[in-house]
């Protein structure tokens, strides 16, 4: 901003002691210094604030250009259901509502394949077979290979 150098800086202060004195001159520069730094302390606490007002502003932007991004893909997303559920309303609205001379009800076990069938499509070409748990307990021991007696007897024979 100023461009002052070591010599009118030495010229000030000999300028300033004749005129003042060495009595006054201390005091002078000392309230000289506290000028200073408050007008430093002012222009500093407007800059931040200045600093504070661009980046709220920069983040209110940001913050409406985010929010019409999601409005607008909202609506795409809209448009794109609406789409998907349009063969399925049409099917329902062309299904009679009531089911007229229906066979016999399978029952749940000929409907469900075996545990151990996999499809053709669902093998996979590495050779893994999907993982499924055995849901009783003769199951369990089948698969492991464990005996079926109890755990009582188990802990009976352990003991003698």
């Amino acid at each position: 901003m100023f461009d002052v150098g070591f010599t009118e800086l030495m010229l000030i202060g000999v300028m300033g002691l004749i005129v003042l004195g060495p009595e006054r001159l201390p005091v002078a520069a000392r309230t000289i210094g506290k000028w200073v730094g408050k007008i430093k302390r002012t222009v500093g606490g407007v800059q931040r604030e200045i600093q504070e007002e661009l980046r709220l502003d920069e983040i209110r932007k940001k913050t409406q250009a985010n929010t019409e991004a999601v409005k607008a893909r909202m609506e795409e997303l809209r448009e794109e259901a609406e789409l998907m559920e349009a063969p399925v309303v049409a099917a329902k609205s062309n299904q009679p509502t009531e089911v007229a001379d229906t066979p016999e009800t399978p029952t749940a076990a000929s409907e469900a394949p075996a545990a151990t069938e996999v499809a053709e499509d669902d093998k996979d070409p590495y050779g893994a077979q999907p993982f499924s748990e055995p849901t009783s307990l003769e199951a369990l021991t089948a698969v492991t290979g464990a005996p079926s007696e109890p755990a009582s007897d188990k802990e009976a024979s352990k003991q003698s």
